[in-house]
This record gives structure tokens, sequence and C-alpha cells, in this order.
């Protein structure tokens, strides 16, 4: 049986293993003090912390999704919902090719955020026209 080599991590609320592309870009060690790396889990809604050591390596029975262009990586990036706060948040969503942007804001609208602001502040979803989808993988 054939395996393809990958990452994943696990997600700290419901425990889904979340496939990533087969590189450690996604999720940098180095940052700017304050800065996070914020990642979604696309089954309970949950967003959370996590460093690059937390990657884990593993082989998948399955194929890549991300080399088959059937998932894809999204940035989401919005400011903190303080309005005197300049800290922007961005967080990574692992998502299918086959699902629209604006399906994925509906249900991306009811994340929960465990995480802060650069400030310090709990960050909150602000409105959804606020936000910058970007496509990372």
């Amino acid at each position: 049986m054939q395996t393809y080599r990958g990452f994943w991590i696990i997600c700290r609320s419901c425990k889904f293993p979340i496939r990533l592309p087969d590189q450690k870009r996604i999720l940098v060690a180095q940052h700017p003090a304050g800065h996070q790396d914020l990642l979604a889990c696309p089954v309970c809604a949950n967003v959370h912390v996590y460093l690059a050591e937390t990657l884990e390596r593993t082989q998948f029975r399955t194929p890549d999704p991300f080399r088959r262009s059937a998932a894809i990586v999204y940035l989401v990036k919005f400011h903190c919902a303080v309005r005197s706060c300049r800290s922007e948040a961005a967080v990574r969503a692992v998502a299918a090719t086959s699902i629209s942007v604006a399906q994925l804001l509906g249900i991306w609208k009811f994340w929960k955020l465990h995480a802060r602001c650069e400030a310090g502040h709990t960050l909150r979803v602000p409105n959804v026209s606020d936000w910058v989808v970007l496509r990372q993988a």
C-alpha cells in the first residue's frame, strides 16, 4: 500500500486530526514578539494557538489533497474587535476547494477564538465584512 508523507495537528478541543500541506511554512516557529499562529478546526470551529513544533509528520494512506487541488489553506485576517486597538489577527483555515468562500464565511463567523491579540485583548470574531481572506496553499 502506498503512503503519502504529510503533516497534521490534533485539534486541542475535539481532537480531530487537521491535515496540513507537506511544508512547515504553514506554521513558522520564529515570529516577531506577540505574533501567534492561529489555526481553525474545520470540525468544531475552535481556533487555538499552535506552534510549529506541534506539527506531526506522518504517513497518510490517501494522496495529499493539497497537491491534488482538493484542499486549500486560507489565511483570514481581521483587526481586534476593540476599536482603539490596532492589532491584527490571522487565522489559518483548511477547507475543501469545492466549498465557496461565501459558504466558508457563513461557517467561520461562528469560530470560537481561544487567543488574545498582540495588545492582550481577548480576541472576538468581528463582522465578517471586515475580514481579508487570502489563499495560502
